[in-house]
């Protein structure tokens, strides 16, 4: 299966690694705080489940992480939290 480009997030759908399934509703939010533009790329996404709206960081949605295992090189298990489902896969 081809690698999605974190870059270019869109309307996709992601799988998230504990299982839900979800939709980038726009993934070039600007984060403030107190009225300060702080400069943090946000994903706002929702649930496809329940229609509950997140958000996280640009970072955070596409950060490697590890559920403690480990491969048979003994190197921590990686992947992304928030997986790219391509179009036309079944949900």
């Amino acid at each position: 299966m081809k690698e999605h480009d974190p870059q270019t997030v869109g309307p996709n759908v992601y799988r998230h690694y504990k299982g839900g399934l979800y939709r980038v509703l726009d993934d070039n939010v600007m984060c403030s705080t107190n009225g300060l533009d702080d400069g943090k790329r946000m994903v706002l996404y929702v649930s496809m489940t329940n229609g509950r709206v997140f958000t996280r960081t640009h970072e955070q949605f596409f950060e490697l992480i590890t559920d403690g295992t480990l491969t048979k090189e003994a190197q921590p298990r990686l992947f992304r939290r928030f997986a790219w489902v391509p179009k036309g896969v079944k949900l």
